[in-house]
């Protein structure tokens, strides 16, 4: 990424969704309790399965309409099943705010009649620092404050795994696809999430562990094996264009094919603006429906660029922060990424 740097620390990379329900302050006609979940250091998926602990309520009866990185400063709305006042938030976050790096923090925020759910995110505001970038980089992102920027709407590395461990998310899924559940297993125990931990004392038949995951989890990894797949089918029309600007990267075991002519996108946008692929979905208490849907192949936002300086932690280097939104789904890191790719390309610099 042109040594420009992303997430040295948590608070360069500032997350808010952006999510409207009706909510009342009245609990006796609610059936669901909405709270404002900030974190860092925890994942989604290990913020809620914390909280179902202190609740001692079951997983499942935690919604959240998407999923967070743990190493980002992120806030999100859930829905937990039952009425829970104001005391009860307070005392969960004294428990849980251990430092500035790693911390669970909830704040009531109202009572509702449904569940928040996967798909019912409208997008993402981020506030994303950049560092260890050249002062005439800085300088001339700086210079247009504010800019519209295109870019190819792969699913980036981390869709694929937690940092520091290998990328294994899509790989356990094209297992647990295919019914192959002890191959699934063995690569879930090198992946370094929270279930990944416990399959390794887990001394029962891979099937059933999987089976007694959060239905969430399952199809999780599921997906990403689409994910996967529907990276690689936006690859191949990018590579069919012929033009001599498309460049391949490979970052971590991943690889992405990227292109800094405007043009190539503007006509990909015009000519395939979606692509299929097949998202798996709870169906039921116990089973998995396979539903096909699509993703757009290239998105457009406006880019806010402010907050140029010395980088203080990459001696004689710079840094910028970048400001946008991105509907949901959509990865603020892969932006940056063909943001420097692009400017860099098609400015000389």
């Amino acid at each position: 990424m042109l040594n420009g740097m992303l997430k040295s620390i948590n608070s360069d990379f500032v997350v808010f969704e952006s999510l409207a329900i009706p909510q009342s302050t009245v609990g006796n006609v609610s059936s669901y309790t909405y709270l404002t979940l900030s974190k860092a250091g925890y994942t989604t998926f290990d913020a809620i399965e914390i909280l179902a602990e202190e609740l001692q309520i079951c997983v499942n009866d935690i919604g959240y309409a998407g999923l967070k990185d743990e190493d980002a400063l992120t806030e999100q709305t859930i829905s937990v099943r039952g009425i829970i006042n104001w005391d009860i938030a307070n005392q969960l976050s004294a428990r849980f705010h251990v430092t500035p790096a790693e911390y669970i923090h909830v704040v009531f925020r109202g009572y509702g009649t449904k569940p928040i759910g996967i798909g019912e995110l409208y997008g993402n505001c981020f506030r994303i620092v950049v560092r260890n970038l050249t002062k005439d980089v800085a300088y001339a992102l700086g210079n247009e404050r504010k800019k519209s920027a295109l870019f190819l709407n792969y699913y980036d590395t981390q869709r694929f795994g937690i940092p520091n461990f290998p990328k294994l998310t899509h790989k356990i899924g094209k297992h647990l696809v295919d019914n192959n559940y002890d191959s699934a297993f063995q690569l879930l125990k090198e992946s370094g999430t929270y279930e990944g931990n416990m399959a390794i004392d887990y001394a029962g038949p891979a099937k059933d562990f999987f089976d007694s995951l959060d239905g969430r989890k399952q199809t999780f990894y599921r997906n990403s094996f689409s994910s996967f797949r529907w990276n690689n089918d936006l690859q191949n029309i990018v590579m069919k264009t012929g033009n001599t600007s498309v460049r391949r990267f490979d970052q971590e075991s991943i690889t992405y094919v990227f292109c800094d002519d405007r043009s190539v996108l503007t006509d990909l946008l015009n000519g395939t603006p979606k692509l299929k692929y097949h998202r798996y979905a709870i169906s039921g208490a116990h089973s998995i429906a396979v539903v096909e849907s699509s993703r757009p192949t290239v998105i457009q936002t406006i880019v806010e660029v402010n907050d140029v300086a010395r980088d203080e932690l990459n001696n004689g280097k710079w840094r910028c922060s970048l400001n946008f939104f991105l509907p949901s789904g959509c990865y603020a890191t892969m932006l940056v990424k063909q943001l420097l790719i692009n400017f860099v390309g098609n400015s000389g610099l």
